[in-house]
């Protein structure tokens, strides 16, 4: 199709789709006429000997037709040459959604850590290393069923007639750090009766060795010592709980 400026008969050589941003209006290069584009639209060239300039002639025609060719119809050419940026603008978002997510997860995990422990119990233990790394308080989880002894011994006290010296080797077998434990110390006569218990606090048991809350470290052995009165009669087996 061809189109002439009703003012200055400049003939522009057009497409259908090259008018559709513009809606039919377009402005002469020329003489910047604005006008109508259907109304001067012709399927042949208008006269005889007419010379129309081409829109979408690509290389090195273009530039000196560009200043001939409707405004509306240099920005359709603009576009078509210029890249496409809607895909690195569509990983931009993506990249900054993703460091919005982190960043209110990060706030999540400082702010309300015992939330987030309650919430997801597997990851309790990444929580309370981060919380160490950081400074950021959580209330460590109690497990004294993952508490294991390694050894255990119960003897006369070497320095006090009527005392029990009690020593006892326990380890954390969780994966995280956990308060120490309350220790109960029975013992048994020959008939499996309880004839003494007592329950030792971390105060007690750590006094002078820890600080009573200090946590309890995963894998790491601790020995303790206890001590208190024998019982009138004889034991002949013992057994320590953790609490």
């Amino acid at each position: 199709m061809y189109l002439t400026c009703p003012r200055c008969e400049t003939v522009y050589a057009v497409r259908a789709a090259m008018l559709r941003d513009g809606q039919g209006e377009v402005r002469c290069g020329g003489c910047r006429t604005v006008f109508n584009a259907l109304d001067y639209l012709s399927d042949e060239l208008p006269r005889p000997g007419a010379v129309a300039v081409d829109a979408a002639t690509p290389g090195a025609t273009r530039v000196p037709a560009a200043d001939g060719v409707p405004e509306a119809l240099r920005e359709d050419l603009a576009r078509m040459d210029e890249p496409q940026p809607a895909t690195f603008r569509g990983v931009g978002a993506w990249a900054a959604a993703l460091a919005l997510l982190a960043a209110l997860g990060l706030q999540y995990l400082w702010f309300a850590p015992q939330d987030l422990s309650a919430r997801f119990p597997m990851v309790r233990g990444a929580v309370q290393r981060f919380c160490l790394e950081t400074g950021c308080m959580v209330e460590p989880e109690r497990a004294p069923d993952r508490i294991h002894m390694i050894s255990r011994d119960v003897r006369a006290h070497p320095r006090y007639e009527g005392a029990l010296l009690v020593t006892a080797t326990f380890s954390n077998g969780a994966t995280w750090p956990q308060p120490f434990p309350r220790l109960r110390f029975s013992l048994y006569d020959v008939n499996g009766e309880t004839i003494a218990t007592r329950t030792f606090t971390p105060e007690q048991y750590l006094a002078g060795v820890l600080p009573a809350d200090a946590p309890l470290p995963p894998g790491q052995p601790v020995q303790v010592a206890l001590e208190m009165l024998a019982p009138e009669e004889a034991a002949v087996s013992f057994e320590f709980s953790f609490l």
